[in-house]
């Protein structure tokens, strides 16, 4: 408001359930609180847009910033278990996957993916797209470790196991997965196969699949697959908006044809 700037609010979804909660930044300036995420009575945040990451302690309202070490924050955070995996970026690693317990001992780098200062993310991506989270907390994105390009990689929050998951186009080429999405127990997402941008399914598994599945499916004939009827039109893939199945396990997904 005008008094406090841009502060922490909260609602019960009533007009007299709607007050500040709290003000991080005294006065009219704002601290632009973003990025929140609740784990349990746990509120983490990032403070002045691409600030380190902060905790709230809904019981107390006490507030601790645990990401002094990590650097600012871009994008969104999310929660697998009881723990936030962020991307945060510093002079040494550049931008790299973070995750915290929610403590200052806690809180690190999950994996140095491209060794190096620029690190294996671009700023500008919308780690929503570049992204997708599967049962049991393995979660899937693209990343870039300087040798394979943009590729589909995995990770179950280890340094151990976060590693390339398909190299769709091999080499140092450039699939650039992205729009990923979780159902039925399989990974959808468009890649560049090099010549058009076109939809494809993994299963979840836990080492690579061989490269003899890395095979989209083609104009309609993936709507076929699937069950869609009616199909119209030519040309290729290139937007997968939403993945959904029903009781009977059929899968349903939306996107745009170019």
């Amino acid at each position: 408001d005008s008094k406090r700037g841009r502060e922490l609010w909260i609602t019960d979804g009533t007009e007299t359930g709607t007050k500040l909660f709290l003000d991080l930044l005294k006065g009219p300036e704002s601290s632009y609180p973003s990025s929140l995420t609740l784990i349990g009575d746990k509120l983490f945040f990032v403070e002045n847009y691409g600030g380190s990451l902060s905790l709230l302690d809904l019981t107390n309202s006490n507030k601790l910033k645990i990401g002094d070490g990590a650097g600012a924050v871009y994008g969104s955070n999310f929660a697998v278990g009881d723990q936030l995996v962020f991307k945060s970026a510093d002079v040494r690693k550049g931008l790299e996957w973070y995750v915290s317990d929610g403590t200052i001992t806690g809180t690190h780098l999950l994996a140095d993916i491209r060794k190096g200062t620029i690190g294996a993310f671009d700023y500008l991506s919308n780690e929503k797209e570049i992204s997708a989270l599967a049962p049991g907390g393995k979660i899937f994105f693209a990343a870039n470790d300087g040798i394979h390009g943009d590729e589909l990689w995995s990770s179950d929050l280890t340094s151990t196991n976060t590693k390339l998951f398909a190299d769709i186009a091999p080499g140092s080429a450039w699939s650039s997965p992205n729009y990923l999405k979780v159902a039925a127990d399989k990974l959808f997402f468009v890649a560049y196969d090099k010549t058009d941008w076109q939809v494809y399914v993994m299963g979840l598994a836990d080492a690579p699949p061989p490269a003899s599945t890395y095979i989209p499916f083609k104009q309609g004939e993936w709507l076929q697959t699937f069950g869609a009827k009616n199909y119209i039109g030519s040309g290729y893939f290139n937007y997968l908006e939403g993945v959904a199945t029903d009781s009977k396990s059929n899968v349903y997904l939306t996107g745009h044809f170019l």
